[in-house]
């Protein structure tokens, strides 16, 4: 980031998982397990000093910003001022509640004919149903770790 986050704000933002984008690459390269660490969706929430980052794996990662800028180094939940964890965390809470689910995707996780024709005419599926269609169901959203 390049300008300050004004001391009373938290900034929260979601990445979905790139399933589509992921399955451009060659079989070959999906198979030999690289190309997992990106498997994830995330939910991030910036303060004005900490950076939480909550995956849809089950980890999380949090910086300080002011001590780490490149986000080189990530700290242990006890070196986070309580305080300032807790405004994340409901930044974090408060983003899933508020956040439908991904565009065309349905609440049971499952595309109906009609739904999944209209998504090869716009491009966003090609035509083998196993693959590319299977990557617009409901990926899994972060939750906060146990």
């Amino acid at each position: 980031m390049r300008a300050a986050i004004p001391p009373e704000r938290v900034i929260t933002a979601e990445l979905d998982i790139p399933r589509v984008s992921l399955s451009i690459f060659p079989q070959d390269v999906q198979l030999e397990g690289s190309m997992q660490a990106y498997d994830r969706a995330l939910l991030a929430a910036v303060g004005p000093r900490y950076k939480l980052i909550r995956s849809s794996t089950g980890n999380d990662e949090l910086y300080d910003l002011r001590e780490d800028p490149g986000e080189l180094h990530p700290l242990a939940r006890a070196e986070v001022e309580t305080a300032g964890l807790a405004e994340l965390e409901a930044a974090l809470e408060r983003l899933l509640a508020e956040t439908p689910a991904p565009l065309g995707v349905k609440a049971e996780g499952q595309l109906d004919p009609d739904e999944q024709d209209a998504l090869r005419a716009l491009g966003y599926a090609g035509e083998s149903e196993d693959s590319e269609l299977r990557a617009l169901q409901a990926p899994p959203r972060p939750r906060k770790p146990r």
